[in-house]
Order: C-alpha cells, then structure tokens, then sequence
C-alpha cells in the first residue's frame, strides 16, 4: 500500500516532531490513550475522543516549556499504568 507524508496531515510547525504514533482497529469507548512527559505529568483520554479529529487537529495534551512526551501507550480501562 502506498503511503502518504506527514505533512499532508499533520501541521508540524519547525522544531516539533512526531513523538509516537499507535494504531487502531477502531475508536472503541473501552480502550484510552496514556500520555507521559518526561516530567511526570500522565493523561489519561479516552480513544473515542481521537474519532472526529476538527481542521485544526486536536490537542491531545498540553505540554509546557522545557517538557516534552516520552511515552503514549493504548490501554483498558482496567490496565494499571506503571512508570
């Protein structure tokens, strides 16, 4: 299958780069997303949040000055998270 670039989808802006990537049969309600900075903040979204991506994307987790994402990871809802 032919692939397409990264920059026909995303709007990376100079410096950002794609830190982690997960792949999806489909949006079920029962699965989340689990984000981790290397300065501990964790966010846990649900997948089904991810399903209507708007023009603009989605802002999957906000990360301040100096952090950045160190892990993304699928998991149940009855998963424990240890990092």
């Amino acid at each position: 299958a032919r692939g397409k670039a990264i920059v026909n989808l995303l709007a990376l802006q100079p410096g950002d780069s794609v830190a982690a990537q997960l792949v999806v049969k489909d949006f079920a309600a029962e699965k989340y997303v689990v984000m981790a900075t290397r300065n501990g903040i964790i966010k846990r979204t649900a997948l089904s949040a991810f399903s209507r991506p708007r023009p603009a994307g989605i802002i999957a987790l906000g990360i301040d000055e100096g952090d950045s994402l160190l892990s993304v990871h699928l998991a149940d809802a009855q998963e424990d998270v240890f990092l």
